[in-house]
């Protein structure tokens, strides 16, 4: 049976938290050169300062809340990041068709990073659940919505695995 899902990335879109409040965001600084897409998992660039995820190996430590091309001399080279990753749950879409059921649920995952073009101002970050090296994402369950059934390109709710190496040391105040 055909799934019935459309292929369409976005990266990781933050919906909720464990406690029930609003997902944080806080702000941080561009690497300066770097193109941040919404919904980009991020690592700490030079100097603490944020960059896209590259490499599935990446300490993550939070995901972009919006576009920021930092090269760009109309934008600023501070990006709001979701950085609560242990309280986040977030919504993104699995990269394959490996997805039969609810056996995916509370395994991990890696990341498919993709690359986005600054005409989508989205990320095309997507659940890679071909299998695990990094357990980087832990599925929760899948988004009940029209025209989002198990198999090729599902939505699911997920939350990323919280590394303590992976903190930024540069901020901005807020």
């Amino acid at each position: 049976m055909a799934s019935g899902n459309t292929d369409r990335p976005r990266g990781f879109i933050a919906v909720k938290t464990t406690h029930g409040g609003p997902p944080k965001r806080t702000p941080y600084y561009n690497t300066g050169t770097a193109v941040i897409y919404r919904g980009d998992a991020v690592k700490k660039g030079t100097g603490g300062q944020v960059a896209s995820a590259t490499a599935d190996t990446d300490l993550i430590f939070g995901v972009a809340a919006e576009f920021n091309d930092a090269a760009d001399t109309t934008d600023s080279a501070e990006v709001m990041i979701y950085d609560d990753l242990e309280n986040t749950i977030f919504e993104a879409q699995c990269a394959d068709s490996t997805v039969a059921g609810d056996t995916m649920i509370n395994l991990f995952y890696d990341i498919n990073i993709g690359t986005a073009t600054t005409t989508l101002d989205s990320s095309v970050m997507e659940v890679a659940t071909g299998g695990s090296v990094q357990d980087t994402i832990l599925v929760i369950g899948r988004v009940v919505k029209p025209k989002n059934n198990y198999g090729k390109w599902v939505d699911v709710y997920c939350k990323f695995h919280v590394n303590p190496n992976a903190s930024v040391i540069i901020h901005t105040s807020s």
